[in-house]
């Protein structure tokens, strides 16, 4: 299930750049196949662990560890904007790892705005449909920490700017709800900020697809020719694709505001290509609100 994942870090120097929450669970995953692999961890505050096979780099020249480390597993949050990267270092992270070496269907959900919403009532709908899944990334769960019973399930995942930076693979099914200019501090300018939410589809194949927002100035930031994957549109502008029509969901739902209504639509959208029905999507979002 994810056997490739954990070999991939067997014969490479790691260093954990991060250890909150999700450099933790790298750390315990590693330590569970591997109890005396030498791994390094760098922080900017004071890192509280026992461990003789772990070397710490913490204070203000904490990212100075990372020439000396062949893979870097990067935490969200920790720019690298400013720091000259050399060629023999691999920055990656949950998120990259998780899409490259899991074998199970990923739906991946980013956005400046309501990707956690959008996430979260995917989720409810393949629960109310009979479809086992599980609700992991930005939203709160670390992908790793789901690794032991992923098996037969659908990962809906929320994916940050920040977890999406170094991705190398897309998930089957993307969902890209809109982009303002925010969080840019961490990025060389807006550009780099779209450069990274668009990684959640730039690895698709001709199997896949993606979902986009018709309402937004959002298809002046997707290079459509290089893609392989389907695009398709969604919202009360969304053309001939018309996905507006399963916005009939929205007569039961108790979601207020048009910022949810898009929400919902993408729900919707995602739940019709996989062939769930109307009252299935109903109790989801249901469910939810």
């Amino acid at each position: 299930m994810y056997q490739r994942l954990i070999e991939y870090c067997e014969n490479r120097s790691v260093l954990l750049l991060g250890f909150g929450r999700e450099g933790r669970s790298t750390y315990e995953l590693i330590r569970k196949y591997y109890p005396q692999k030498p791994l390094g961890i760098a922080d900017r505050n004071t890192v509280d662990i026992e461990d003789e096979h772990v070397q710490l780099f913490t204070g203000d020249g904490y990212l100075d560890a990372i020439n000396q480390y062949d893979l870097v597993m990067q935490s969200p949050g920790i720019s690298l904007r400013d720091v000259k990267l050399p060629e023999s270092v691999e920055i990656s992270g949950q998120i990259d790892l998780f899409l490259r070496f899991v074998t199970c269907e990923k739906i991946g959900i980013t956005g400046t705005k309501g990707k956690s919403t959008t996430s979260t009532l995917i989720y409810e709908i393949l629960r109310a449909a009979g479809k086992p899944a599980c609700l992991i990334g930005n939203i709160g769960t670390p992908v790793f920490e789901s690794l032991a019973d992923i098996a037969g399930k659908t990962a809906v995942i929320e994916m940050s700017s920040h977890q999406l930076e170094f991705a190398k693979a897309s998930p089957h099914i993307a969902v890209f709800t809109n982009i303002y200019e925010e969080h840019l501090d961490h990025y060389n300018g807006f550009k780099g900020y779209v450069g990274a939410k668009l990684n959640i589809l730039r690895f698709q194949d001709e199997k896949d697809y993606f979902f986009y927002n018709a309402d937004q100035p959002l298809r002046d930031c997707i290079d459509f020719e290089t893609l392989k994957a389907s695009g398709i549109s969604v919202g009360k502008n969304d053309g001939e694709n018309d996905a507006f029509l399963h916005a009939l969901t929205l007569l039961n739902s108790r979601l207020p505001g048009a910022h949810n209504h898009h929400d919902i639509y993408f729900a919707a959208a995602v739940a019709k290509s996989l062939g769930i029905e109307k009252d299935a999507m109903e109790r989801g979002i249901l469910n939810y609100s």
